[in-house]
């Protein structure tokens, strides 16, 4: 299995620190498929978790 990485801030975040339309659709696409994605963030735990709420238990965390 092959896991991807993404920072947060900068990388799959708009400036508005929120996922464009088309970054969560595309996303939403590729964990359907079996992706096996998460984030490195030097946000913290608190910050990362309001932000990868919506996706519930899909994405872990990892900083």
């Amino acid at each position: 299995m092959t896991l991807y990485l993404s920072d947060l801030d900068g990388t799959l975040l708009s400036p508005q620190a929120a996922l464009s339309p088309f970054t969560a659709e595309t996303l939403r696409r590729l964990l359907r498929a079996g992706l096996a994605f998460s984030v490195a963030t030097a946000r913290t735990r608190e910050s990362s978790q309001l932000i990868l709420a919506p996706w519930g238990r899909c994405l872990c965390r990892s900083c």
